[in-house]
């Protein structure tokens, strides 16, 4: 996606599920705004994607040690 946040912002970012803010990098990718400072908000809009599902799945291994924690408590009790 980093690749498409250089290259093409827009694209990256509605591959990072963000349609609304897909829109508004099209619009200033085409004005007068320009296309390098398009491809930083979409670096951005994209490594924040990526940090969201890191911190999902660092949750959700969390959630299944606890699950563990506690079974494990409940047998040798």
């Amino acid at each position: 996606m980093r690749f498409w946040a250089i290259l093409c912002p827009p694209i990256a970012i509605f591959m990072a599920g963000k349609p609304f803010q897909a829109v508004i990098a099209i619009f200033c990718w085409i004005s007068m705004i320009g296309w390098i400072p398009t491809s930083i908000y979409a670096w951005g809009v994209v490594s924040d994607y990526k940090d969201d599902k890191r911190m999902e799945k660092q949750v959700n291994y969390q959630f299944k040690l606890e699950e563990k924690k506690k079974r494990k408590e409940e047998k040798s009790s």
